[in-house]
């Protein structure tokens, strides 16, 4: 199972590619800054441009 965060414009819960700097929410669209706080846990950031 791929690790997870949560959409800051939608609240919906979403997949993340391990390692990816970037993320696009699947049910809004909104592109999302990911950090990592450990290789399991992403966490956004704010919006990626």
């Amino acid at each position: 199972m791929a690790p997870s965060t949560r959409c800051l414009n939608c609240r919906h819960r979403f997949e993340v590619e391990r390692g990816a700097d970037t993320a696009e929410c699947p049910y809004c669209g909104t592109k999302w800054r990911i950090s990592w706080m450990d290789p399991e846990q992403p966490k956004v950031q704010g919006k990626a441009e």
